[in-house]
């Protein structure tokens, strides 16, 4: 009997242990659960804040490189296109006043005179620059005032050198007009 209550004894001594293993694991297992739920935890935060960094990064870079670089690019082309095209209609002007006078035919210089009045109209609209508005018409009323001084000069047709000065009267109005 002493040897089946020593079995006993072994018995419950090894549920015992098995008993505190268990706590063991168990305590240890929930240990490692926090840990692992506070591991996950400190790094979803940091993801998020990072994605959330690097997106307001972004878009601060983005403005910087708009405002350092792209809008005065931007403005530089704009004015650079509108100098182009005020350089061509400028030319387009010139020849057609250059033309103006040259014909005995109304029509032919009523046409002259409407073309040149629309080239004037084009290379105003350009630019809402007032003051870029003014010179134009300042630079143009000038040239009108030349050519009236030429046909004058060379009275070769009564019909352009009327036109001319209906041109500069219309001019000198539109520059009082913008002052």
């Amino acid at each position: 009997m002493m040897f089946l209550s020593k079995i006993n004894e072994t018995e419950q001594l090894i549920d015992l242990i098995h008993a505190q293993n268990s706590n063991y694991i168990g305590i240890m297992l929930w240990i490692l659960g926090v840990m692992v739920t506070v591991f996950v935890a400190f790094f979803g935060v940091q993801w998020y804040s990072n994605t959330k960094q690097v997106k307001t990064i972004k878009k601060e870079t983005e403005q910087q490189l708009l405002k350092t670089y792209i809008i005065p690019l931007e403005a530089k082309v704009d004015a650079m296109n509108i100098a182009i095209k005020s350089e061509n209609i400028r030319k387009e002007m010139a020849t057609s006043l250059k033309y103006l006078g040259k014909f005995e035919e109304k029509e032919i210089e009523e046409s002259i005179y409407k073309e040149y009045k629309q080239y004037l109209e084009e290379l105003y609209k350009l630019t809402n620059d007032k003051a870029v508005q003014y010179s134009v018409l300042m630079l143009t009323l000038y040239d009108v005032r030349d050519k009236i001084e030429e046909l004058k000069e060379s009275q070769t047709s009564d019909i352009g050198l009327k036109l001319a000065e209906k041109l500069y009267t219309e001019i000198k109005k539109q520059v009082d007009d913008s002052k």
